[in-house]
């Protein structure tokens, strides 16, 4: 009782951990804290190293004790990356630094070869079952990245050396792995290589490998993720009321992306990506773990979206296919929000006094380009207000309303029509052209 009482007044930062090196680092904290004391310290140094000699004759086949310098390292990191798999397994640092205190190395040790074992099984069963249906590429880096794994599965060896790999996993995933090692590592390279192959399947592969000889010169040959470049891809259609299927924009429809996003910071173009993610997850039925693995990259991309407008090689991201100019363009309104669910927005957003709130709102709650409308037409938001969200709109969708609003009015709102005419003259004459045409030449589907 009196430990848990000190943990509950000075708890330990998770975030702080190492995952890799995860025994080491409570251990550093809970000192710090005040949780533990040297004395408890030694005692688990004096229990490592008494089951290190058991497990050198292990190590020896029963011979002996006396094994290599490098070896012993090699025991101790296994050891202690064995028992930060039982650590990690507890609900909190605090209870796993109970159990540190409390139990036996040996019995730590077992149960965490245990959960390896485990582990490995389910990875191996999961890598067989990937390597039957991959995305069929040209790419060698690709196969090879789930082939090498046969390699791990043949040499792993978690009673003595649990937290190596034995593999270099060259293939970089979407979200670059840190801080993990041995199965761990295996498992979650496997799940997002799985997770980006699941999308990747989803497309032609002649369509895909169009992409990639327009973005990347000899891209058989580089070693690239390819699930990055195929979402991009995805998310410049999307953004340009193009078939998603086809993975191709045209010169128009990047030089009006690129001229939407240089009005854009960081933030702003994030907030477009996740729009456009959220579009795109429900028109392909993507799977949850998906949408959520591709947030954690969002802000990079849209980072790497404004610097390439920013030194004017957005073209390499968003490779043009001339063939685009002759397909029609389409706009799809979408599904509105039940009504009850919409007025309580208009209520949220009307008692609120902060501009970044009601964006943030918008952003999460609006799910379709009709939603959007309902909303500029309520007139429940300042002129600053709707220039704001009006900023988040692509090219395409603001023609579109462009066409609802101006040029054919289909929807009675004069005060609607003469913000999107407002916001429309910030642009550039020659970029307020292109939307006009564009807003001609496109098809709305409501």
């Amino acid at each position: 009782m009196c430990e848990t009482k000190m943990a509950a007044s000075n708890g330990i930062d998770p975030t702080r951990l190492d995952p890799e090196q995860y025994v080491l680092s409570l251990i550093g904290q809970a000192l710090q804290k005040g949780l533990l004391r040297e004395s408890d310290v030694q005692i688990f140094q004096t229990g490592c190293y008494g089951f290190l000699a058991e497990l050198s004759r292990q190590w020896n086949g029963e011979r002996s004790s006396s094994i290599r310098v490098e070896d012993a390292q090699m025991l101790i990191q296994s050891m202690l990356w064995l028992i930060g798999l039982v650590l990690k397994e507890q609900p909190a640092p605090e209870q796993a630094l109970i159990l540190l205190k409390r139990t036996p190395v040996k019995a730590l040790y077992n149960e965490g070869l245990q959960i390896a074992h485990r582990k490995t099984r389910a990875a191996k069963i999961r890598w067989a079952q990937a390597t039957g249906r991959l995305f069929q590429t040209k790419c060698s880096f690709y196969p090879d990245a789930f082939q090498g794994m046969r390699g791990f599965f043949q040499v792993y060896r978690p009673a003595f050396a649990a937290h190596e790999i034995h593999i270099t996993a060259d293939y970089p995933t979407f979200i670059p792995i840190v801080h993990l090692a041995g199965i761990e590592f295996i498992e979650t390279y496997l799940q997002r290589l799985c997770l980006e192959n699941d999308f990747l399947c989803r497309f032609d592969t002649a369509v895909v490998h169009a992409l990639f000889d327009r973005r990347i010169e000899h891209g058989a040959d580089q070693l690239f993720n390819l699930f990055e470049v195929v979402w991009l891809a995805a998310m410049g259609c999307i953004c340009a009321g193009r078939s998603v299927q086809q993975l191709a924009i045209s010169k128009d429809d990047r030089e009006l992306l690129e001229s939407s996003f240089r009005r854009m910071d960081q933030e702003q173009i994030s907030g477009v990506l996740s729009q456009a993610r959220r579009k795109l997850v429900q028109e392909l039925d993507l799977p949850p773990a998906l949408d959520t693995y591709v947030q954690q990259g969002e802000r990079r991309l849209a980072g790497e979206i404004a610097l390439a407008c920013r030194e004017h090689w957005l073209d390499r991201l968003f490779p043009a296919d001339d063939q685009q100019r002759l397909q029609p363009i389409v706009c799809i309104f979408g599904q509105k929000m039940p009504d009850p669910e919409f007025r309580m927005l208009l209520d949220r957003l009307s008692g609120s006094n902060s501009e970044a709130e009601k964006l943030e709102l918008i952003r999460s709650k609006i799910r379709s380009l009709a939603d959007l409308e309902d909303l500029l037409l309520a007139d429940c938001l300042t002129s600053a207000e709707t220039e704001a969200v009006q900023a988040l709109l692509t090219p395409q969708e603001l023609a579109a309303l462009w066409q609802r609003h101006v040029l054919v009015p289909s929807v009675k709102s004069d005060q609607l029509a003469k913000a999107l005419q407002g916001f429309l003259q910030k642009y550039p004459p020659d970029v307020q052209s292109r939307i006009q045409m564009l807003a001609g030449r496109i098809e709305i589907l409501v």
